[in-house]
């Protein structure tokens, strides 16, 4: 997943300005910076308690303008078997030191969905698939 922003690598702090440039690779517990000395992207690893499978497919990611975070919303995890699979219904915050935190629950888990951020204060998930291949109505 991408989204954007400009960051300033210091040890394994990040430091924003205004605009961050980012991704995600599923399956993995990276992040990949952008960084402004190389222009080049930088992975770094998250740091999760506990067990953490990786990233999910299809989740979505917002930063709120201002901040040292980044959110992951929802998402899909398969399984070895393909017909096996879990939507996830979290929201995770990924603070400046790259440590990935639980923040809330989705009352329906989904992936896929449409990201909406209202007054810097509210992260809104709409649509989106509720199951495989299967859209809200």
């Amino acid at each position: 997943m991408r989204g954007e922003a400009i960051v300033k690598r210091s040890a394994a702090t990040l430091i924003t300005s205004w605009r961050i440039l980012y991704y995600f690779k599923t399956g993995t517990s990276s992040i990949y910076l952008f960084n402004l000395e190389k222009m080049e992207f930088v992975a770094e690893s998250l740091k999760y308690k506990g067990n953490y499978p990786g990233h999910p497919k299809y989740f979505n990611t917002v930063q709120l303008s201002g901040k040292d975070e980044i959110y992951m919303i929802g998402g899909l995890l398969e399984s070895k078997n393909p017909n096996e699979y879990n939507l996830l219904p979290h929201c995770k915050m990924i603070d400046a030191n790259l440590i990935i935190t639980e923040k809330a629950m989705m009352k329906t888990p989904r992936c896929s969905m449409s990201i909406a951020v209202i007054k810097d204060r509210w992260i809104l998930a709409i649509g989106g698939c509720i199951a495989k291949n299967k859209p809200c109505v």
